[in-house]
């Protein structure tokens, strides 16, 4: 799986936001509790692995 940026380069497009509980982030089109951004970035560069 590849992810691009709005421009269409081969970079990781990456979504999600703060809030008071942790960070959620965008997993397979639904949005996901983490701890912390790193958790998020960590758990995606494991699934592009």
């Amino acid at each position: 799986m590849q992810k691009t940026n709005a421009a269409g380069k081969g970079e990781c497009a990456v979504r999600g936001y703060f809030t008071a509980n942790g960070y959620y982030g965008l997993v397979n089109g639904r949005y996901r509790l983490f701890a912390s951004e790193s958790d998020y970035f960590e758990m995606l560069s494991e699934d592009e692995a």
